[in-house]
Formats: C-alpha cells, structure tokens, sequence
C-alpha cells in the first residue's frame, strides 16, 4: 500500500485527500496490470496445421506478439475512479516434434533484455488529476510447452482446392518472469484548508516515483482449435480457448514530490502567491497485484505454405471484453 507523508503548513487530513488518488490507481488497477501481462504470457506458438507427425517430422521458427486489454477503461479514468487499460509483448523462439502421429509438443523460450530494452509509457488526465507510467530497462524471461492431440484427422474434400484441415485439443503450460525500472509521476488538485489562511484553498501536488515491477506467472490453456486448407497455400484456423493465471506482479517505489498554492483567491495570494510551496511529500509505494484467475479467447488464424516455409499471422479477442481487448501475432516457421 501507499504511505504518504506531508511536511509543512497542512493541517492533518491534508494527507487523506492526496493519498485518496495514489490509493485508488492502485486499488482500480490491482487486476488489469498483471492480467495483461499474463495475457500475452500465452503467445508464441504459430501452426497452422493441426498436427506435425511423428519424428523425424519436426518445425521450428519465431514469433512476436502484443495485447492491449480493456482500452475502454482510457474513456473511464477521473479522480474518482483512475482506472487505466495496460498491454504487453511477447515473443518466442520455438521448435516442435511429433509424439506419435496424432500427439505433438512444441516448446518456446523467449529473453527480452539482452538485445532490446523496452522504453514505453502509458499516460492520462481528467479535470483535476493526471498520470504518466514509464516502463523502461526490461528483462523478461518466457518459457512454454504446448501439447497437441489431433482429434479429427485431415479429410481433403477437393483435391487441391479444399481440404478439412482436422480439429485439434491443446493444452500449453507457460511461464514468464520479469523485472523492470519503473517511473510514476502523478499530479493531483484539491481543496485543502489551510491553518494559515482559514479557508478552502485550491492546491496542487506534484510527485514522482522511482523503482521496479517484479512479476511471476503460471498459465494453463487448454484450447480447441478447427483448420482448413484452400488451394493448398492457404490454412486457416480458429477456436475457443481460457487461461488459468497465477501469479503476482509487485511495485516497490520511492519517491517525493511539492504540494502549491493554485489559488487565484486575492485574499489567498495576498499571503502566499500563486505556485508557492506549500509542502514536502514523502511516498513509499509497497503494492502487489494478482492477475484475473481465468481469461477467455478467441483466435483467428491465417498461415502461407510456402513449401517448408510457413508464414503466419493471428488475432485473438479476449471474450470478457471482446470489443477492448485483443492480441496480435505474426509468426514465420520451417516445417520438415
């Protein structure tokens, strides 16, 4: 939780009307945060066939994702409720191999930080507060496996031109472990009453947060999914699926900030101008996050068979808030 501190001419409850803002961005946001996160956990596994057959069949390649989830949540930010969307990447260098004819596993492994380094920010005002998140040095660790059986095998129905690709259930374990250098720099306005001016006075508190977001997640997908081949070099795919998350995504910061007279009240700036410094603030930030336990998808696919070579793309809609929430992925894979 927040913990605030004031030096300086306010009176006691000063404190309780500034911290109302830093308590409830996180309070508002304690899910969105880490659930974006867990979201894109999941991608970084592109195929567009339903099986790959047993070894010596295997595919290996690359693939590179992003998700915003609940954008709405931009149009509902105030002071009373500053609620925020959030997203997040991924990628992944993977290969797959089949079990028998019917089972497959393809495993993926992804660092960010060693040859890129994220330097992001998210940010949003309302009449009288205002935030600005940077995300910047970023190391993220993700690592996966997912389990394919083929329910239904292929069927051509026309040669060349259209064939049912089969159904297949999956399940995929994903892992992803991440620390990053976090900014936090928040403006707030209120109606304070001072114990030097007896009345109501318009001020305005400025403050900045350094630190770090560290976070641990676990998901299991299970998933179903229906393919179809046209003219051969076209596979198209989709299917249900939900994640179960666990995990937490924790903020530790520090940092201070300056309380102004932002009062154009002549009987005010008589005794203290405009922009004055009214106070110090001292903020220590110690908050945990869990993500949401379960987030439904949707996805729709689309791979290029180019021989071995196979170029995929996909979107996936998030059903909680299909019209808000979605993640892309771009892919490109060699198959033997």
């Amino acid at each position: 939780m927040p913990q605030f501190g004031l030096t300086g001419t306010l009176k006691d409850d000063a404190e309780a009307e500034f911290e109302q803002f830093v308590d409830g961005f996180f309070t508002e946001n304690e899910e969105i945060i880490p659930s974006a996160f867990a979201m894109v956990n999941t991608l970084g596994y592109p195929n567009g066939k339903s099986a790959i057959k047993q070894f010596p069949h295997f595919e290996f390649g690359m693939a590179v994702g992003a998700g915003i989830l609940e954008l709405n949540r931009y149009d509902d930010f105030s002071e009373e409720k500053p609620t925020i969307p959030f997203g997040g990447i991924n990628g992944a260098f993977h290969i797959g191999t089949g079990i028998t004819e019917r089972l497959d596993v393809t495993v993926k492994f992804f660092s960010l930080g060693w040859f890129y380094r994220v330097d992001e920010s998210i940010d949003d005002e309302s009449e009288d507060v205002s935030y600005k998140v940077t995300v910047k040095d970023t190391d993220i660790y993700s690592v996966g496996a997912k389990f394919r059986y083929n329910l239904l095998p292929s069927i051509t129905l026309i040669p060349i031109l259209f064939t049912f690709g089969g159904v297949s259930l999956n399940l995929g374990f994903d892992y992803m472990n991440g620390e990053t250098k976090t900014i936090l720099e928040m403006s707030d306005e209120e109606e304070i009453t001072f114990d030097g001016f007896g009345v109501d006075v318009s001020t305005l508190a400025e403050y900045r947060n350094e630190g770090k977001i560290e976070w641990s997640f676990f998901s299991v997908t299970p998933e179903i999914l229906v393919y179809l081949d046209l003219l051969y070099f076209i596979s198209l795919y989709t299917g249900p699926s939900v994640s179960f998350n666990y995990g937490s995504f924790d903020f530790t910061m520090d940092g201070d900030g300056k309380i102004y007279q932002n009062d154009d009240n002549p009987v005010i700036t008589a005794v203290a101008a405009k922009g004055t410094e009214l106070a110090d603030i001292d903020m220590k930030i110690d908050y945990s996050m869990k993500p949401y336990a379960m987030i439904p998808k949707w996805t729709v696919g689309l791979e290029f068979n180019l021989w071995v070579l196979k170029l995929q793309a996909e979107v996936t809609s998030i059903l909680s808030s299909p019209n808000d929430s979605v993640m892309g992925q771009v892919g490109v894979r060699m198959q033997f």
